[in-house]
């Protein structure tokens, strides 16, 4: 397993190295010390931020504590593809760590941001929702797509239950809840630990990207990270009009996102392949930079 996983770093660590033939990228292992100065001109490049900023791409204002540093947008593509090695994408709005974190090192934890214009969320069903029931619905779902992803090239999937119940705020309409996630033969299971916070048009995402072994760390900081988002005046939940677009599925339906087509007309999911699709691409997200975590830990031992 620690050789497949060396290939594995080192492939992207080749690709990353534009000096390098095809050749020598595919037979080159790098040395630590190559490894860590890599990394280190990543960092040099990013430049942390605290205080009250307009996060771009949403009507949310972000408030940094001291306790916490923002990556904007730009610094967020640095993280999420040149040092995790994830997937090209440009919904990303940015990231939170812990301040004075390193994003490359192998025990930082980092938060992901998206928004998404669903329309308003309505809160109704929060509270009287089976969550695990859901489970049930969602591991099944799961277990389905499995072969698709199979076929696709990527390993199986299990869900293996809430690391974290969902709980709902409905005096701050914020939101949080967790799973542990197993991916393929991985030894360390992945925990997808999610933050909501609904807005009158729409949702700010916010993704914990960490191991399971990171959860006491997170739940820890998770309140203060949840803290730190809020609508813009006219934009905040409690702005809904009549007559303003709905999303047409509530609460639960945040939750089931990208379970399939059995949960979602469970939970009353109308634009549910939309819904699946992206919420699909996140969870994918997640164990890839999962998989490169485990990679670097290796390396640093």
């Amino acid at each position: 397993m620690k050789h497949i996983l060396t290939a594995f770093a080192a492939a992207l660590f080749a690709m990353s190295a534009t000096a390098q033939t095809e050749e020598a990228a595919a037979t080159d292992v790098p040395t630590q010390e190559q490894i860590d100065a890599y990394y280190a001109e990543l960092v040099s490049q990013l430049t942390p931020e605290r205080g009250e900023i307009k996060l771009r791409g949403a009507p949310v204002t972000l408030t940094v504590p001291d306790g916490f540093d923002y990556y904007d947008k730009a610094d967020t593509k640095i993280i999420a593809e040149d040092i995790w090695g994830n997937p090209p994408a440009t919904d990303r709005l940015g990231m939170i760590f812990e301040a004075g974190a390193n994003p490359s090192d192998a025990d930082a934890w980092g938060v992901i941001m998206f928004y998404e214009q669903t329309g308003y969320v309505s809160d109704e069903d929060a509270l009287d929702t089976d969550y695990d029931e859901l489970l049930r619905e969602l591991q099944a779902a799961t277990r389905a797509s499995n072969a698709s992803r199979q076929a696709a090239g990527y390993e199986a999937v299990k869900l293996v239950g809430w690391a974290a119940d969902p709980s709902y705020d409905p005096d701050t309409h914020r939101m949080y809840w967790a799973k542990e996630v197993q991916f393929g033969s991985l030894e360390e299971n992945t925990l997808n630990y999610d933050m909501r916070v609904l807005g009158r048009r729409g949702v700010l995402s916010m993704t914990f990207v960490a191991a399971m072994t990171d959860l006491p760390r997170i739940e820890e900081a998770a309140p203060g990270v949840l803290s730190i988002p809020s609508f813009n005046e006219g934009n905040r939940y409690s702005d809904f009009q009549k007559g303003d677009a709905v999303a047409g599925y509530g609460v639960a339906g945040l939750v089931a996102g990208g379970a399939g087509l059995a949960v979602a007309k469970k939970t009353g999911i109308l634009a549910v392949l939309l819904l699946a699709l992206k919420k699909f691409g996140v969870f994918i997200l997640v164990g890839l930079g999962a998989l490169f975590s485990f990679a670097r830990r290796l390396f640093s031992k």
